[in-house]
């Protein structure tokens, strides 16, 4: 099966979209769809549901999202 290019960002905000697909929005966070569902099960990123099945994610309100329940700043992470 071939696999659709995912467009960038850049991309989808030039040319005006505001909600973006689960893919695309893996790939904005450079994870795979399955790290995103686990973070859409543990309600660790915004998202909003069309219907049963379509989700749609807006990049700015995923970003904040994840900042309060996920990400660490660099100096918390206990690197070395």
């Amino acid at each position: 099966m071939k696999r659709k290019k995912v467009e960038t960002v850049g991309e989808l905000v030039a040319r005006g979209v505001v909600g973006i697909t689960k893919a695309q929005m893996a790939a904005a966070l450079q994870i795979s769809v399955r790290s995103l569902n686990g973070m859409i099960a543990r309600g660790e990123i915004a998202h909003w549901r069309i219907g049963k099945r379509l989700l749609r994610f807006r990049l700015e309100d995923a970003v904040r999202r994840m900042n309060e329940t996920v990400l660490v700043p660099a100096d918390e992470g206990g690197g070395r």
